[in-house]
């Protein structure tokens, strides 16, 4: 048995096709001229409505109030995060290891992601400072 075209392009070959073929009652055939070759290019497809998918975000962003008050918290303990540091005697390194522990911070969500970014950059901030006055092009920014 085959399916008419008319079904297939109507319904597609599903089993939806084949209830509705099976369905109808057996037509006599008839002698008829070779029309046209109408051949179906494309099976034809249900069509589903389609809702846009939307990307979820990691909360609001970065914000400039954000980022000031994670500034002031990181602010608040950097003395003492830099106390608990073991000095291993290479330079930078205490700078290198809370700048460490601010990228691990940055994967974290809520306020310790923006405090993690404050302390990268505060901490990236001292390492070139550093660096800079120890060339002699310039002086130290951040004194500690």
């Amino acid at each position: 048995m085959k399916l008419p075209k008319a079904i297939i392009k109507k319904y597609g070959i599903t089993k939806k096709a084949w209830k509705v073929f099976k369905g109808k009652a057996k037509k006599v055939t008839r002698k008829v001229t070779k029309k046209t070759n109408r051949r179906v290019k494309t099976m034809a497809r249900r069509r589903y409505k389609v809702t846009k998918k939307r990307g979820r975000s990691k909360g609001a962003g970065i914000t400039p109030m954000k980022v000031a008050l994670s500034s002031a918290a990181y602010g608040a303990f950097r003395d003492k995060l830099h106390s608990f540091i073991p000095n291993v005697g290479i330079p930078y390194s205490d700078s290198v290891i809370t700048g460490a522990i601010g990228y691990y911070l940055t994967k974290k969500g809520g306020m310790l992601k923006n405090v993690g970014f404050s302390m990268l950059a505060v901490e990236s901030a001292a390492i070139g400072s550093t660096l800079m006055a120890s060339k002699g092009t310039s002086t130290a920014l951040l004194d500690y």
